[in-house]
């Protein structure tokens, strides 16, 4: 598996300007993991990712300095490898309000702790015990007239690798599936629940990044970038739909910690044991193998986390609508949603496709050396909003209703 990252940060603040990146080469990375983690790896390979940098890494056995803890012991004995996933920080992100990047961290480390079976990213401390470093990186600033260079901080950290295939690549998978993933954001959602920390940060984020699911409407400033009528009236559509049902609803909705990128780059798999099955019936059998990208992580409505997963997942199936509905059952099973939330979902799916549709065709244009990354859910993803928008609420309540069901029967 070659490890993917999706949609990252971008600020209300600055909307001319993409965001900047990292300018970070395999030296350099090599460098990064010598000093902070005294690793000395045989394999760097870069991944696709959306604003930062994130490098996959491999390393023998006699690379590894003591400092290593128990967790690791495994991997430094016998001819296993041992291998990483480092991400470098672009600098608006890393200065994202005090205290946003190392409470994300913390709450990785927290889930590490205490929740091992959801199979979370896991932090990998530097040398001298720390889950973040702060190094002073090159940043590209992009705007629609110009790119300049800045060094400025970047936060650097270092997970351990996850085994699996992404469900993008694992795709298309049937509908049943996907109740499995659902049960496994619903276990998730309430292990969030349980963290102590600071959330203040992540409340703060929520309210500066384009990415929540809350700040849909500023959808609207970029709609130009839809050159089809059609597709742009729709769009338009559905940014007012969000603005009756969904806005006037925020002040009352549950709030908590969410992963906010349950997504078909994000969610990664393994076939089941039974490897004599054929390749039709290993797809049904996927387990999920890990999650990561914590990066849009927030504190928000609830009912935006398994919102966003719907939108995501759908992209993964023949049958985008009964996918959807099996995720929800599965959450359901777990993390049940008031009424009053299920009745939005319809409107808050189709916000995040205008999201993920419209910001990524506006970093295609000021990135086309990365457009087919960013654009990568343009087509399916076109198909599925038109699916999903031309269904009343009634009917989608109706399929998630019976979906819902036939799993508690």
């Amino acid at each position: 598996m070659t490890p993917t990252m999706t949609d990252s940060e971008a600020q209300i603040h600055s909307p001319c300007t993409l965001w900047p990146k990292p300018y970070v080469t395999v030296d350099d990375v090599q460098a990064l993991l010598v000093r902070l983690y005294s690793i000395y790896p045989d394999v760097i390979k870069e991944c696709n990712s959306y604003t930062d940098r994130t490098f996959y890494a491999r390393a023998s056995p006699s690379s590894f300095s003591t400092f290593l803890t128990s967790e690791n012991e495994g991997q430094k004995t016998g001819t296993h490898q041992a291998e990483f996933i480092l991400k470098v920080l672009n600098a608006e992100f890393t200065s994202d309000g005090p205290g946003t990047v190392a409470a994300q961290v913390d709450i990785l480390n927290f889930l590490k702790e205490n929740f091992p079976e959801l199979k979370c990213q896991v932090p990998v401390p530097t040398v001298d015990g720390h889950l973040l470093s702060y190094e002073i990186i090159r940043n590209d600033y992009v705007t629609e007239q110009a790119m300049e260079s800045v060094y400025e901080l970047s936060a650097v950290r270092m997970c351990r690798y996850i085994e699996g295939r992404t469900l993008n690549d694992a795709a298309p998978l049937p509908p049943s599936f996907f109740y499995k993933a659902g049960h496994h954001l619903g276990r998730l959602q309430l292990a969030l629940q349980t963290y102590v920390g600071d959330v203040e940060p992540l409340r703060r984020k929520a309210v500066r990044t384009i990415w929540c699911l809350d700040n849909v409407p500023l959808v609207r400033r970029h709609l130009d970038l839809v050159t089809d009528i059609t597709r742009r009236a729709m769009l338009d559509d559905v940014i007012a739909a969000f603005e009756t049902t969904v806005v006037p609803m925020q002040g009352e909705l549950r709030k908590g910690i969410v992963h906010h990128d349950y997504s078909d780059h994000n969610v990664l798999v393994v076939p089941s044991s039974a490897l004599s099955m054929d390749e039709t019936t290993r797809a049904a059998n996927y387990e999920i193998s890990g999650l990561i990208d914590f990066d849009l992580m927030v504190y928000t409505c609830l009912v935006n986390e398994i919102a966003v997963a719907m939108m995501y997942l759908m992209l993964c199936s023949e049958e985008p609508l009964r996918a959807a509905a099996y995720l929800l059952a599965g959450f359901e099973s777990r993390a049940p949603l008031p009424l009053t939330e299920r009745r939005l979902l319809r409107v808050l799916v189709a916000g995040r496709f205008a999201q993920s549709l419209v910001y990524g065709l506006r970093s295609a244009k000021l990135n086309p050396g990365n457009a087919d990354y960013l654009c990568s859910t343009q087509e399916q993803g076109w198909k599925c909003l038109t699916l999903l928008w031309g269904h009343s609420e009634q009917n989608v309540m109706n399929l998630l209703d019976s979906i819902s069901q036939q799993n508690d029967c």
